[in-house]
């Protein structure tokens, strides 16, 4: 994960400097250099909005790298007190979200994050919850749950209250697909062409911003105006050709370093015969 981060804040930089040379001005470079110090130490939750706008989509890993060491910490040191545990969770969600800029943006994250972690841990503890989960009509209420959200974010938006709703309800989607098995939508994302852009789906998501504006202003410089539809098309078949790249050659050779560097460390395992 760190380092394909890593070059993509060196790819987005190189790009606020091509910007600022094509455009005769500082602005991106301005910006990207102001927003630097916060997504380069995964805090882009924290800066202002008109900062780092060119990478400011990065502000979610932020609240992930917080909440993976937090959560981590509180089940190993208070787990025998859930009680504590839960007031702690929820006490450092509170701090961490009160000292942001955007407070509707540090709910949104944490929120998610956190009804999928007690989720897990109370399907854990109790049996019906993952008989349930497992059951084929566990399925149907989180999806309508994600649509009528969705539908109402549509009709009346709101800074993060569809979005909680949204992550709630996905929460449960997500342990349902996870504990069930055989269901037309597990086969349906299992088809060979979803589980490839799964495995896409980071690098795509640090690099899109980059590919959309690349051939936004490649077409502006060709004088070709297109219907958004066939922008969509394009901007997105670009991000994906950079997601490949960047996976082949810098995030699937990591992962595999990474696991060799588990199996070297870990101590051998004694099985009784």
């Amino acid at each position: 994960m760190v380092p394909l981060y890593a070059v993509t804040i060196v790819l987005y930089g190189l790009a606020a400097i091509s910007l600022g040379y094509l455009t005769g001005g500082d602005a991106e470079i301005i910006d990207f250099r102001n927003g630097l110090p916060y997504f380069g130490t995964f805090n882009g939750e924290y800066m202002h909005q008109e900062d780092g706008t060119l990478f400011g989509h990065s502000w979610t890993l932020g609240i992930e790298e917080k909440f993976y060491i937090i959560w981590p910490l509180i089940m190993v040191l208070l787990w025998k007190n859930r009680l504590l545990a839960g007031i702690a969770l929820v006490s450092c969600l509170l701090v961490l979200t009160w000292i942001g800029r955007n407070p509707e943006l540090l709910i949104r994250g944490y929120a998610g994050l956190s009804f999928g972690a007690a989720l897990a841990v109370a399907a854990s503890q109790s049996k019906g919850l993952a008989d349930w989960l497992r059951s084929r009509s566990a399925i149907w209420m989180p999806l309508a749950g994600i649509a009528i959200a969705y539908a109402d974010s549509l009709v009346s938006p709101h800074p993060y209250l569809w979005n909680v709703l949204i992550s709630f309800f996905a929460a449960g989607l997500i342990g349902s697909l996870w504990l069930g098995e055989k269901r037309w939508l597990n086969r349906a994302l299992s088809l060979p062409p979803l589980a490839a852009a799964g495995r896409l789906t980071y690098a795509i998501y640090l690099t899109h911003v980059l590919a959309m504006n690349v051939v936004v202003l490649a077409l502006s410089k060709l004088n070709i105006a297109l219907p958004w539809l066939a922008l969509f098309v394009i901007c997105y078949c670009a991000s994906v050709a950079v997601a490949i790249v960047l996976h082949r050659v810098i995030e699937k050779p990591m992962i595999e370093a990474g696991r060799n560097i588990v199996k070297r460390s870990a101590p051998p395992v004694t099985v009784p015969a």
